[in-house]
C-alpha cells in the first residue's frame, strides 16, 4: 500500500468528504416547511398581541408560509413562555416576551423552564412605554397633584395592570415606594 496519495485520489477524497458533510444540509427542505407559530403569552388585544400581529403579516408575506398567533395567557406569561420552551426545536415556534419574562426569575422560586438554557432571544420587536392615564374628571391633572392626592387619601386611588408581576404593576409599585403613597392595585387578566 503506497504511503502517499496521488493528486487525483486526494482531490476526489477531499470532494467526497466535503460532500458527505454537506449532504445533511442539502437534504433539508427550505425553511419554513410548515406553518410558523408565534406564541403570545397574553390575551388578545393588548400591546404585545398587536405587535405580534403586525409581525405576523410581514412574516407571512416574506416567508410565503402561514403564520399563526397562539395566545396563551396566564401566570404572568409563564404558560405561554413554557409552551415555547417545550415546543419542538424545529424553528417553527417563536414567542413574544416582555418585562415579565425577566421579572419572573425573581418573582417565582421555580420556573417550569430554564430561561438560560431553554430559550434564546433572536430579535427586538418593539418598545412599549408605560403611560399613566386618568379619567378627565379626576381631582388631579398632573403627577404632582396625583401624588399629593394619594398621600392625603391613602387607599382611595387605584391603578390597573395586566396582572400581578406585570411591568405596569412592578413599575407602579416602585413609583408608590418612591413617592410614599398607598394605592390599590387591580390586576386584570391581561391587557
Amino acid at each position: 500500500m503506497p504511503a502517499f496519495l496521488s493528486r487525483r485520489t486526494f482531490n476526489f477524497s477531499a470532494v467526497a468528504a466535503a460532500a458527505s458533510v454537506a449532504a445533511p444540509v442539502f437534504a433539508q427542505g427550505a425553511w419554513p416547511s410548515k406553518p410558523v407559530r408565534i406564541v403570545v403569552p397574553y390575551t388578545p388585544g393588548g400591546f404585545t398581541d398587536q405587535m405580534a400581529r403586525l409581525v405576523q403579516v410581514g412574516l407571512q408575506q416574506r416567508l410565503g408560509q402561514t403564520v399563526v398567533i397562539d395566545n396563551k395567557p396566564g401566570a404572568n406569561s409563564l404558560i405561554g413562555v413554557d409552551a415555547v420552551a417545550k415546543a419542538p426545536p424545529d424553528g417553527s415556534t417563536f414567542g413574544v416576551v416582555i418585562a415579565a419574562y425577566a421579572a419572573n426569575t425573581t418573582l417565582y422560586a421555580k420556573l417550569p423552564y430554564d430561561p438560560k438554557k431553554d430559550l434564546v432571544g433572536v430579535s427586538l420587536m418593539g418598545v412599549s412605554p408605560l403611560l399613566a392615564a386618568i379619567n378627565n374628571d379626576a381631582p388631579f391633572k398632573t403627577a404632582k397633584e396625583l401624588i399629593d392626592y394619594a398621600r392625603a387619601n391613602p387607599g382611595k386611588v387605584s391603578f390597573g395592570s395586566s396582572g400581578n408581576g406585570s411591568a405596569a404593576h412592578l413599575t407602579t409599585e416602585l413609583w408608590k415606594s418612591l413617592t410614599k403613597t398607598y394605592m390599590i392595585h387591580i390586576p386584570y387578566r391581561g391587557a
